[in-house]
């Protein structure tokens, strides 16, 4: 399998630290579980995502301004996991920005974000994820017009991102899959002990 990955090398010229990146293939123990990674991730997602509905449907129901406000909270902590996920999601599956040697990316897997159907929304949604939860900015705490958060739109987006990206593991890549499961039930073992 020809994957790439990238070594870093220093060195040091005139007294000065120099990094040099050399692509080299990746190991596929090291993919495994970067894609463990990005199904656990889809999976938190989709918690978040069904605990946000849950809780917006219970405070509907709420009568006392106290009790909504507490749920409010709670809506507003769900929201905020929920977005955090979206966000790292989102950045896997359409790596526009700068990535370090350590990211786990597309590239990896040698897929291109067209496989994935990456909507093309996905790269405002992204700025606005970094904007408003990501980083303490001015646009974040100003109060106008689109501050709702469509969670219907985002997940539905990601989720057809994530099975195309799950199709193209199992079908094209599932010696990765296969060590994926094996790797998370080792871990799963230690951790239980």
């Amino acid at each position: 399998m020809d994957i790439d990955m990238v070594t870093l090398f220093y060195v040091t010229i005139n007294k000065k630290r120099v990094t040099i990146m050399i692509n080299t293939p990746r190991p596929i123990e090291d993919l495994a579980m970067a894609y463990s990674v990005i199904i656990c991730e889809f999976e938190a997602l989709e918690r978040c995502f069904k605990l946000h509905k849950k809780l917006q449907q219970e405070y509907k129901v709420l009568t006392t301004a106290d009790e909504r406000q507490e749920k409010q909270l709670e809506i507003n902590d769900c929201l905020t996991l929920f977005c955090v996920r979206a966000r790292n999601l989102i950045a896997f599956f359409n790596p526009t920005g700068k990535t370090k040697p350590d990211d786990i990316t597309l590239k990896d897997f040698n897929i291109n974000p067209d496989q994935l159907n990456v909507d093309e929304s996905f790269n405002d949604l992204l700025i606005r994820l970094h904007k408003e939860v990501a980083h303490f900015t001015y646009k974040r705490i100003k109060y106008y017009g689109d501050r709702i958060w469509n969670t219907d739109n985002i997940y539905s987006l990601i989720a057809t991102s994530f099975y195309h990206f799950k199709i193209i593991i199992l079908t094209s890549m599932p010696e990765i899959a296969s060590l994926s499961l094996v790797l998370d039930m080792m871990m799963s073992s230690i951790w239980s002990e």
